[in-house]
């Protein structure tokens, strides 16, 4: 398994937080967030006001933030980088937060985080024909005879039934994702791939699946 690029993938954090001296100035935070990580799409001043306010195209280390989003409920970050990445980011705001700006963290135990891992890998075996559904060959069959044009597997999707998610979760987590990657022959095996993953994660678990396609 090769990874060959990543997508935009995502972290959110739900979570509540608290300042004991009151409501911060929310200009001057803006500010110090845009100077800290180099935001090149700041916000504008009405923008800031509401209830859900993005600062885009950042900077943290050497990787670039495409999007990170405050909202009443936590904050998310966007990027085409490892979620790894974006984890140690959004740990970074937190605890700038904490120091610089005086937020406290409340109900600890209601934090929950959620990840989308993006990446296009190179696999040495077909995991679009891995899974092959019962109605693989009547399907065939069907479109290529209307089409004239042979038709085969293209990838695996797999979603979790919303209300069983809303029951345990506040947030749906993503679809676990493969496809093959549009404009390239099949027999290159380049597949795009979400999950609901860290990458690190994402990428045990497409090797395995690498592993038991290629027996």
């Amino acid at each position: 398994m090769q990874l060959i690029d990543y997508g935009s993938s995502q972290v959110v954090y739900l979570m509540n937080v608290f300042r004991p001296q009151g409501a911060a100035y929310v200009p001057e935070i803006a500010t110090n967030i845009i100077a800290r990580y180099q935001f090149a799409k700041p916000p504008t001043l009405d923008e800031i006001r509401k209830d859900a306010v993005k600062f885009q195209v950042g900077k943290f280390g050497d990787t670039q933030i495409e999007e990170f989003g405050v909202y009443g409920d936590g904050i998310a970050a966007s990027g085409k980088c490892p979620t790894e990445t974006l984890e140690a980011f959004l740990a970074d705001v937190v605890a700038f937060g904490a120091k610089e700006i005086g937020f406290v963290p409340i109900l600890e135990h209601r934090n929950e985080a959620y990840f989308e891992s993006t990446i296009t890998v190179k696999s040495e075996t077909d995991l679009g024909a891995f899974v092959m559904p019962r109605a693989d060959e009547l399907i065939r069959k069907f479109l290529n005879q209307k089409t004239g044009v042979e038709f085969q597997p293209s990838g695996i999707v797999m979603d979790c039934h919303p209300l069983i998610s809303a029951s345990r979760q506040r947030r749906k987590p993503a679809r676990f994702f493969i496809e093959r990657k549009l404009g390239f022959p099949y027999e290159e095996h380049l597949f795009l791939c979400i999950a609901p993953l860290r990458t690190k994660d994402h990428l045990d678990l497409l090797t395995a699946l690498e592993r038991e396609a290629s027996q």
